[in-house]
């Protein structure tokens, strides 16, 4: 509950009075607070090169992948094709001659 109030100083938020029973803390001074400098999460963040290289990556898997499905569907009408020439070939020869 201490948090809360505190967090509230630190929020600007007004705490009714008879909504809390506790004791409440001044708000805190410049100098208790945590630097803001995170040289660590600054890195993390792609640049618009980064984005640049991932969007041409992404660009070529894609590629690869419609030519492979594209191979694949030639691949299935091939077999298709044979299967319904095998077919054929197969009620000829039952055919009573």
């Amino acid at each position: 509950m201490r948090n809360l109030v505190h967090m509230s100083y630190m929020l600007g938020l007004m705490v009714p009075s008879g909504c809390a029973n506790f004791t409440t803390t001044p708000p805190p001074t410049i100098d208790s607070l945590p630097s803001l400098t995170c040289p660590d999460t600054l890195a993390s963040i792609p640049t618009s090169q980064d984005q640049a290289m991932a969007t041409e990556t992404l660009q070529k898997r894609l590629h690869e992948r419609e030519r492979t499905i594209a191979i694949q569907s030639q691949r299935i009408k091939v077999l298709s094709s044979q299967l319904d020439a095998l077919k054929q070939i197969d009620l000829d020869t039952r055919r009573p001659s």
